[in-house]
């Protein structure tokens, strides 16, 4: 089983949270609306690029699990043959 797909839609739902949050507080200490919408968006930015440096180590890491699965199956079936 997978995480990356729950990963995948976790991280996207958080940076769209951390987005909007960071823009409405922005809005709350009484900054400019474009600047607050470059906080937001930033922030956004952010979030959804550590998401995707996570899920691509996720996926390597699903990988190479497979392969050493792989790798241990056929070396228990040589041990069987022999």
């Amino acid at each position: 089983m997978s995480l990356l797909p729950t990963w995948n839609t976790w991280s996207a739902q958080m940076a769209v949270f951390a987005g909007s949050a960071t823009a409405i507080l922005s809005l709350l200490w009484h900054a400019p609306v474009q600047v607050a919408c470059l906080h937001g968006g930033v922030a956004w930015l952010g979030v959804v690029l550590v998401g995707k440096s996570v899920g691509w180590f996720l996926e390597r890491a699903d990988a190479l699990d497979r392969r050493q699965s792989h790798q241990r199956a056929v070396a228990e079936a040589r041990r069987g043959e022999l």
